[in-house]
């Protein structure tokens, strides 16, 4: 009897917890998609907040905002549900699904989730995380992009990573579906890692195909999630597609047309097909035909079409090669961008640092390092026949709202 025992004992502690994992079922035939989370069974250690020290918060996104902070002498980044949400228990546990979703992934170039601190008092909850230098969206923005001196090579490493990383993500059958510069962030050695899980997982089982809720960032979604189509993994290739339209340009997509002031406006212009988000790319001279090719077969109207990250990480290998002047064996990979890219350029550098609560406020006086969300003086000069309120106008509507991800229960407003 007591072998017995000892035998379920041991079955019960090696038993592999589950994962969350999308299944393929049938809707009238078509093999439509459902992304189903099934619950992780592994334990793990909660971290008391009271062991946690606070700092600056880093930023903000749809229900939560991140602080940087210290546990146990090592510098991190706690990610919190906002103080009028905590009490909310949907968001709770949408804020425990995204730390399922990252305690599964290992990856370099996969934000690492350090555990999920408690508060023994009021319950909220926060996911400890490690701690980034910047995101690339603050790059992006960065009022004196020039600072970063081998922009080409950057743009082809931080590609690189996020391939790898979205492959990964892939395989583990995941779709990330808000990929963009905000949710890539780079660490001082500007090596980029996917982060923000908040909507790897439809948890409404009819969020695509009856409430036609849109989960994701406007310029970045593809035709088939705005038009309400069944999706699956190829919705993160074109949104890969449209982040390197911005990255080669300094611009988000569709940021050109002018007439687009609301997210209602952008969706409807997404799933007509009338406008490309890649039409600033293709006009630039800056950009590598490699490139601005690689965009294009990513941001093909045709959803199977679209190459895999496993194709596309092969394709920047190959374009690194090209740009580097590399002569190495057909289907050889071993150039990599990283010390030319990563030793000239400065670190990337956050836009803005916000002081966390109860702290003294910082100096006002901007230093000649710091970084801006404004809009540089080429991308006045290229519009250099609008007014400039105009142009101020169009810009701050696209970055506050119309580069603001949507998540289940957000209307669109006309």
């Amino acid at each position: 009897c007591f072998a017995v025992l000892l035998v379920v004992y041991y079955h019960r502690k090696t038993r592999k917890p589950t994962r969350a994992k999308t299944v393929v079922s049938s809707n009238e035939g078509k093999g439509s998609t459902e992304l189903q989370q099934i619950q992780v069974k592994e334990k793990y250690k909660p971290i008391l907040m009271s062991e946690i020290m606070y700092g600056d918060q880093l930023g903000t996104g749809a229900f939560g905002v991140v602080y940087k902070c210290t546990f146990q002498a090592t510098k991190c980044a706690i990610k919190k549900l906002h103080a009028k949400d905590e009490s909310s228990e949907a968001l709770a546990k949408a804020l425990m699904d995204e730390f399922h979703v990252m305690s599964q992934l290992r990856h370099p170039n996969v934000l690492l989730v350090l555990g999920i601190a408690e508060d023994a008092v009021e319950g909220a909850k926060g996911i400890v995380m490690e701690l980034m230098e910047a995101s690339l969206a603050d790059v992006l923005s960065s009022a004196s992009f020039e600072q970063y001196a081998t922009w080409a090579g950057s743009l082809l490493s931080i590609a690189s990573d996020v391939a790898n990383g979205m492959a990964y993500i892939h395989y583990n059958n995941m779709l990330h579906r808000d990929l963009k510069p905000g949710n890539v962030l780079l660490d001082a050695q500007w090596v980029a890692k996917v982060a923000d899980f908040g909507t790897v997982f439809d948890t409404s089982d009819s969020a695509i195909s009856e409430s036609g809720d849109i989960q994701g960032t406007p310029p970045y979604l593809a035709p088939e999630i705005v038009k309400r189509h069944v999706y699956d993994k190829p919705v993160d290739v074109w949104a890969f597609g449209c982040m390197l339209a911005h990255m080669g340009t300094k611009r988000p997509p569709y940021s050109w047309l002018t007439h687009i002031e609301t997210p209602k406006q952008l969706l409807d212009v997404v799933a007509s097909g009338e406008y490309s988000p890649l039409e600033l790319l293709l006009e630039s001279t800056t950009t590598s035909d490699s490139i601005k090719d690689l965009a294009k077969s990513c941001c093909q109207p045709g959803p199977i079409v679209r190459p895999t990250f496993e194709q596309i990480s092969q394709k920047v290998s190959e374009a690194v090669n090209v740009a580097f002047g590399a002569a190495t064996p057909r289907g050889s990979s071993n150039v990599d961008p990283r010390p030319v890219a990563r030793i000239k350029n400065k670190r990337p550098l956050r836009t803005s640092i916000i002081a966390a609560p109860g702290a003294p406020e910082r100096d006002s006086t901007a230093s000649s390092d710091s970084l801006t969300s404004t809009m540089d003086q080429s991308y006045r000069e290229k519009f250099k026949n609008r007014s400039k309120s105009s142009l101020e106008k169009s810009y701050r509507t696209f970055s506050d709202t119309l580069l603001a991800t949507f998540t289940p229960g957000k209307g669109l407003k006309d």
